[in-house]
């Protein structure tokens, strides 16, 4: 199997494990929103730390970065608290597409509050606002009016 075969491989199970999670948060909505957390997070840290010591690895990470290690995981909890609360208390259509424009809208912030650049490729040849304009039903309070209006005949 080639690297590439790989990747494919591993990108599909991700997805496949990540919506499966949506169900499980949805289906279990009796169960407070952060006893889930404390599960999901329970069963990532003994994988990552099982991961970690068999590569010889530091569980926090060099000191130099372990601030900005810190702010990560501080914000992906953040992040984590508020797909679960929405899997559970907004439709899963809405949810999703929210979650997966994640990095359309890191690459637009990271441009504009961290002064990163794109490769010409990217910034000339592939059309930015495709992607955008996709999102753009997720940002509305209603998404599914916001379609019909449009889409009438």
């Amino acid at each position: 199997m080639t690297q590439r075969q790989k990747g494919a491989l591993y990108m599909i199970l991700s997805a496949l494990c990540f919506a499966s999670m949506q169900v499980v948060v949805r289906l279990s909505r009796e169960i407070p929103t952060m006893e889930q957390i404390f599960m999901r997070n329970s069963f990532v840290l003994i994988v990552s730390a099982i991961i970690i010591l068999r590569k010889k690895g530091s569980l926090f990470g060099p000191a130099k970065y372990q601030p900005y290690l810190f702010g990560r995981s501080f914000f992906g909890f953040l992040g984590l608290i508020t797909l679960f609360y929405a899997s559970s208390h907004a439709a899963q259509g809405d949810v999703t597409i929210l979650n997966k424009t994640s990095p359309i809208w890191v690459t637009i912030l990271a441009v504009i509050f961290m002064k990163e650049k794109l490769p010409k490729i990217r910034r000339w040849h592939f059309p930015w606002w495709v992607p955008l304009s996709c999102s753009a039903p997720a940002l509305s309070p209603t998404p599914s009016r916001w379609w019909w209006h449009f889409c009438r005949p």
